[in-house]
């Protein structure tokens, strides 16, 4: 029997030695953490199998969780919210609304210039480039409009949210979280 993912944030890192995994490794070595990407389980159509939303390289698209669960060399966390079906539509609702918006590039080139101001002084700046959508940043929105946990998602800021923020404040939270389906090894 499978397993409904629908209303899962996921998160994600490839191994190997690729393009991918490179700036998988890239982005983990940066934030110091085990994820280098997120994304939002939308649902599951009958002949695609899960759909998926993310923001990657090409923009913000819909794609297929397949591609994640048949590479070997991705590894991957979905976790889904503990909130009533109403809040969970709503965060899927949000984040579909991202569709077909720009990939952040300068945003991410923000995100590396305004994370160490913060880390060095504890104070919050704006990410000087706007306009795209980073993965990081599609998860806080969704997970801000399901309503779970607002006294913690609420005070992320999307110009300084990583994966890792997201996943530490989901990953041994079972209060509010479910871990769904897994497959990682290691966190390398």
């Amino acid at each position: 029997m499978a397993v409904d993912l629908c209303g899962c944030i996921g998160f994600s890192r490839t191994k190997g030695s690729g393009c991918g995994a490179i700036l998988s490794r890239f982005i983990r070595m940066f934030s110091a953490g085990e994820w280098s990407h997120v994304f939002v389980v939308l649902g599951d159509d009958p002949v695609a199998g899960n759909i998926i939303i993310e923001a990657s390289e090409t923009g913000v698209k819909i794609n297929l969780l397949a591609e994640y669960l048949q590479d070997p060399n991705i590894e991957f966390a979905l976790y889904r919210p503990k909130v009533g079906m109403r809040e969970l539509l709503e965060g899927l609702k949000e984040t579909l609304k991202l569709n077909g918006r720009a990939y952040g590039y300068l945003q991410f080139i923000g995100f590396v210039v305004v994370w160490p101001y913060y880390m060095i002084t504890g104070r919050r700046r704006k990410n000087p480039f706007g306009g795209g959508v980073i993965c990081s940043e599609l998860g806080l929105i969704f997970l801000k409009a399901t309503k779970v946990r607002p006294d913690v998602f609420d005070e992320m800021d999307p110009n300084l949210c990583s994966p890792e923020d997201l996943n530490d404040a989901i990953d041994t939270d079972r209060e509010h979280f479910d871990l769904m389906l897994a497959r990682k090894k290691d966190a390398n």
